[in-house]
């Protein structure tokens, strides 16, 4: 019979040794506070391994700036997870019926990234009918579409943990003329994006045309104050990366940026909701789409 001991030794009750052996006593060192799991107790014992034999600072966008531009090899990676996007929107565009449980539309779509060889994303998808559509927020509990519905997605191809994402409003029945023109706004205001998605503009560029162009269309009250942000190599609990897209936001574009552009109004008053959302490429002049399925309005 073996027998096992086992012991465990809490990472920063050593880390004070081994920054020693590596030659940082008295040195500077970056620390990403922003990173998911370092709590608060866990930052605690950091901090007090390192006071007195390093000097430390918030160095949170240092390795979040170097991976904003992609090399060629993440890009394969990109684009493989940018095709696994679009068999998961064929998906849901063959099951999202009326009668149809939401439950299986979303396994249908997990379904088609895991079959072409894809990953758990770093998010959960999005999916939600009905009022919940408005909601644009991962939640417990699934319903069943209606004969004339709406069905929020926001999701994902995941390979190698290279996300590409996209974002759009299937609907059920005979949409009405508010919905055609709020997804004809939405398309406009993306299409504003990505023509000022080039290097040299930056995020807030982009947020300024998404801005400008929903509210030139009269649905500016129902927009959001922010419009997408990077993607790249991510974990849970979330595949957004630095930056985001926002009002005044200053970070520069330059070639090999993968960016989300989600574009999403929410009518409370009459319960509607529409989105539309593509991953881009941030190319030498300007910026490439990579989904292949088209922004047309999906209607089963």
């Amino acid at each position: 019979m073996t027998t096992f001991v086992s012991g465990w030794t809490a990472p920063t009750a050593t880390l004070g040794s081994i920054l020693e052996e590596e030659g940082c006593q008295g040195r500077r060192l970056g620390i990403e506070l922003e990173a998911w799991c370092l709590t608060g107790k866990r930052w605690d014992n950091v901090r007090t391994a390192i006071e007195g034999r390093c000097e430390y600072e918030d160095s949170s966008e240092l390795v979040n700036g170097l991976r904003l531009i992609k090399s060629d090899a993440e890009l394969e990676y990109v684009r493989k997870a940018a095709a696994l996007a679009d068999d998961a929107l064929a998906a849901a565009q063959r099951l999202a019926k009326a009668g149809t449980p939401e439950q299986d539309v979303l396994a249908g779509m997990k379904s088609a990234i895991f079959r072409g060889g894809g990953d758990y994303p770093a998010s959960r998808f999005i999916i939600g009918s009905g009022e919940n559509a408005l909601m644009v927020r991962n939640f417990t509990g699934y319903d069943t579409l209606g004969a004339n519905d709406q069905l929020q997605l926001e999701f994902g191809g995941a390979y190698r943990h290279y996300h590409s994402c996209l974002m759009r409003t299937i609907l059920t029945g005979e949409p009405s003329s508010r919905q055609l023109a709020m997804h004809s706004a939405c398309c406009d205001a993306l299409q504003a994006c990505k023509d000022a998605a080039r290097p040299g503009s930056t995020f807030g560029d982009i947020f300024s045309a998404h801005a400008d162009s929903l509210d030139q269309s009269g649905f500016g009250e129902h927009r959001l104050n922010a419009c997408g942000y990077s993607l790249g190599a991510l974990y849970p609990p979330t595949w957004m990366d630095w930056p985001m897209i926002y009002e005044d936001n200053p970070v520069a574009l330059q070639p090999n940026m993968v960016i989300f552009m989600h574009m999403i109004l929410l009518d409370w008053d009459r319960r509607l909701a529409m989105s539309v959302g593509d991953t881009v490429l941030v190319t030498a002049n300007s910026c490439e789409t990579l989904t292949k399925m088209g922004t047309n309005l999906i209607v089963n």
